[in-house]
């Protein structure tokens, strides 16, 4: 996961959430197998919504450079997590249950997205991601 709390500025987070879709391609390049690619992040909310627009972008990036450079379909999801209260075990035990749901499902269901929690609280990663893919 990625804090981008921590950046300072807009320009700085931006290009910390890229730097994290790169090494994840790498990553994705050294897993053949590899059939999902979920980057969680966390950010500051005053920064979110602009950095949620930047996230699609960077997951349709990633889901075409994977396709084209490694000749594979990885669905790509970004995750915003700011909104996970880590104080509340039912949260992260959910989070826990919708990744593991995520890994259960066959490639090509979620595309490339870019999703934060409130999103999947209530419906399953793939669910939500696909409804955005179409």
């Amino acid at each position: 996961m990625s804090d981008l709390r921590d950046t300072a500025g807009r320009r700085a987070e931006r290009a910390a959430l890229k730097t994290a879709a790169h090494a994840a391609f790498e990553a994705c390049r050294a897993r053949p197998n590899l059939r999902h690619l979920l980057l969680a992040y966390r950010a500051d909310p005053a920064i979110s919504p602009a950095l949620h627009r930047l996230a699609r972008a960077v997951a349709t990036r990633l889901h075409t450079e994977i396709e084209l450079r490694a000749g594979r379909d990885v669905d790509v999801v970004l995750l915003d997590v700011s909104g996970l209260d880590e104080s509340v075990p039912d949260d992260q035990e959910l989070l826990r249950e919708r990744l593991e749901e995520l890994s259960r499902q066959p490639a090509g269901l979620a595309g490339a997205a870019a999703l934060d929690w409130s999103e999947i609280r209530n419906e399953s990663i793939r669910h939500v991601a696909s409804s955005e893919y179409i």
